[in-house]
């Protein structure tokens, strides 16, 4: 499984020094590829990577966010054929908006062989005010989906760290800003952070829009020769279907799993995708699941949330809600 991670900031503000320092401190000993999408320095940025043995991969031709639904996902289908990395950093443009460049990241874990990991946005405080007032829906947006902000430059901002971190907590409330010089950020804080409760949300979105397809096979025949399609064949004819369940009482991560996997007892291999928020126990945010090809993930995220949604072949809604209720 290859692990996915957006570095996101605008122009000039640090990213690809601070990829330097993930792959230093997070991944040492990581097999690495950094898909780049900035216009006109590509090259340089590369040179720079590349002393840190980093693979770079790039999509100069065009912006990320135009191309989301074709060549986004099939250039990380093709570096994880190419290379085998164990992490995949997407550095967007500039001038990309997180939101959807996540919305690639989430459809590429969809088709399986990748697992969505964080949100990291870098601000430069010197020009923080500048590019709100005139790129205010792009970088208000990079900031608003980042589990996780950092600064850049703070030894040249002074007294501006205080207001310029009022103001990213204004517009990303739920997410976790760090103004510690980097080099004083321990290497956990830039990868186990809770996701950001705005990213939990638009992950869950993208779920319930996400309409399941009846699959066929290509020519395909069965053993008597009659021509059949892959959902008859594994599914004796049930229909893909999603079931939604609305959970209000606080769990800890260890009940939620011990439920779900009730749930995924019952069902087997009918379960074809799982994700949902709910309360957490401790009364502080939520707990975000996912489950996707067997792979089950439990994290904090600062969302509420109290919805569950299975996607699976002849789900039993009645069933489902009772053994969950009862796990």
């Amino acid at each position: 499984m290859t692990e996915l991670y957006i570095v996101s900031g605008f122009l000039g503000a640090g990213k690809t020094t601070l990829i330097r320092q993930m792959s230093q401190r997070c991944f040492s000993g990581y097999r690495v590829v950094v898909l780049e999408n900035d216009f006109g320095k590509a090259a340089v940025d590369a040179e720079i990577l590349q002393q840190e043995q980093i693979v770079i991969a790039d999509m100069s031709e065009g912006c990320i966010c135009c191309s989301l639904n074709t060549d986004f996902v099939r250039k990380l289908r093709q570096i994880r054929e190419a290379y085998e990395p164990e992490v995949i950093i997407v550095e967007p443009s500039g001038i990309s908006k997180a939101s959807e460049v996540i919305k690639g990241c989430l459809k590429a874990e969809e088709q399986g062989a990748f697992q969505f990991g964080k949100v990291i946005t870098v601000v430069d405080v010197r020009t923080f005010r500048k590019y709100r007032e005139n790129y205010g829906e792009f970088f208000e947006d990079q900031i608003a989906y980042a589990d996780l902000v950092l600064l850049s430059h703070q030894e040249e901002a002074g007294k501006a760290i205080t207001e310029v971190s009022a103001e990213i907590r204004g517009i990303n409330p739920s997410g976790k800003l760090i103004t510690d010089r980097w080099n004083e950020i321990l290497p956990f804080e830039l990868t186990s952070v809770p996701r950001n409760g705005r990213t939990a949300e638009l992950m869950l979105a993208v779920e319930r829009e996400r309409k399941p397809e009846r699959v066929r096979m290509q020519s395909g025949h069965s053993r008597r020769g009659i021509k059949t399609n892959i959902i008859d064949h594994l599914f004796g004819r049930k229909q893909i279907r999603a079931v939604t369940l609305t959970w209000e009482k606080p769990l800890d991560k260890k009940s939620l799993e011990r439920k779900l996997k009730a749930v995924f007892t019952y069902c087997g291999n009918d379960i074809l995708r799982a994700k949902g928020i709910v309360p957490a126990a401790d009364g502080k945010d939520g707990i975000l699941f996912q489950c996707i090809s067997e792979s089950l993930r439990l994290e904090r995220t600062a969302a509420a949330g109290n919805e569950l949604c299975f996607i699976g072949v002849g789900l039993d809604e009645k069933e489902i809600k009772k053994i969950f209720g009862e796990g």
